[in-house]
């Protein structure tokens, strides 16, 4: 499996200096603080938008790079998301995902959510998981 690319935070701050100019890959690394390798080695294999000129030299315009850095970095963040079933929350102590054991108490948070607190089925931690308010029966509100 191929490593995902990424990029730093520092890496991303450094993106809001890129002009719309060509930048060969040396300077492009030097304002983006990485290593030229990593420019001919990660980015052009991955899809970076680069051009070459009649004599073959390789240039890469600085706010089409910007603009694709973003994109790999959003999509990176999108699938790095777990989806939980209702029924599981992330246990802190395990370091995974974990059905709930045995629920333990359901609180109201705010009107429209709750947290729904249990036990992790693997190492009996407690764990919580933030929800979508239960619709209310008539006779609950009546009682309020």
């Amino acid at each position: 499996m191929a490593k995902r690319l990424k990029f730093v935070r520092g890496q991303m701050q450094h993106m809001r200096r890129l002009l719309h100019m060509r930048y060969t890959p040396a300077e492009l690394a030097q304002v983006i603080d990485c290593a030229t390798k990593t420019v001919y080695r990660r980015y052009i294999p991955e899809g970076c938008p680069c051009e070459r000129d009649a004599s073959g030299r390789l240039w890469i315009v600085g706010d089409r790079f910007r603009d694709w850095a973003l994109a790999v970095q959003h999509e990176a963040i999108v699938e790095g998301r777990a989806r939980l079933a209702p029924d599981e929350a992330y246990c802190l102590s395990c370091k995974r995902a974990t059905k709930i054991h045995e629920p333990i108490e359901i609180r109201p948070v705010g009107r429209h959510i709750e947290l729904v607190l249990g036990r992790c089925a693997n190492c009996n931690a407690v764990v919580s998981r933030g929800r979508k308010r239960l619709a209310r029966t008539g006779a609950e509100e009546v009682g309020s």
